[in-house]
């Protein structure tokens, strides 16, 4: 008489699975938010550094087909402590898992992200950098190869080649276009590779 029936246990059960799914889907979305949060400030931080730094950095000869940079930028204490090292010297990690590559190359100094399949937060990041630096940043563009063949799914320009009244400035683009954007770039998927490029031109 003053124990449970099944049926209150099983309830009871119920109820405490129920708590624990909304748990964990709130840990993980203030997890996603937190990690999109600290990318954020460490892309500004690495954005700003550049810019500082580009006469010295596109100084820098490019021999054979391209140099990378991120060494001289390590070696300047440019990045933000919490921007990992990828893999080796040569690559740097953001906190949304984004291996990334500084270069020189002929013609511009660039950061790439290279993926094999679709990155909507990759895609994400380099729109809404674009848009918050777009009197700093030239040129963004995301290019898929297959087979050897590029080509160039969207094109986006800073301040400085955005012609008046175009419908690709980066400074025009908001929230919504942007996830709108991302969302609908699934052709990575469907081709060999894919890289998002974020460039200045060498003007020397």
């Amino acid at each position: 008489e003053v124990g449970r029936s099944m049926i209150e246990m099983l309830g009871v059960l119920a109820i405490i699975a129920v708590l624990s799914v909304g748990g964990i889907a709130g840990y993980s979305k203030a997890l996603s938010m937190y990690k999109w949060t600290k990318a954020l400030d460490q892309w500004r931080s690495m954005i700003s550094t550049i810019n500082v730094y580009m006469s010295q950095l596109q100084s820098v000869k490019v021999v054979d087909v391209e140099v990378n940079l991120v060494p001289i930028l390590l070696a300047l204490d440019s990045f933000p402590d919490d921007m990992k090292k990828a893999e080796n010297k040569y690559r740097v990690k953001d906190a949304l898992g984004n291996i990334l590559n500084i270069y020189n190359y002929p013609g511009y100094t660039g950061i790439m992200l290279s993926q094999t399949e679709n990155s909507y937060m990759g895609c994400k990041i380099f729109l809404t950098i674009g848009n918050y630096y777009h009197n700093m940043i030239e040129v963004i563009q995301l290019h898929t190869f297959t087979n050897y063949n590029q080509n160039t799914l969207f094109s986006f320009m800073g301040d400085n080649m955005c012609r008046t009244g175009a419908s690709n400035c980066l400074k025009d683009l908001t929230v919504s276009q942007i996830n709108e954007i991302c969302k609908k770039n699934d052709e990575c998927s469907q081709a060999g590779n894919c890289n998002y490029l974020m460039y200045w031109h060498r003007y020397q």
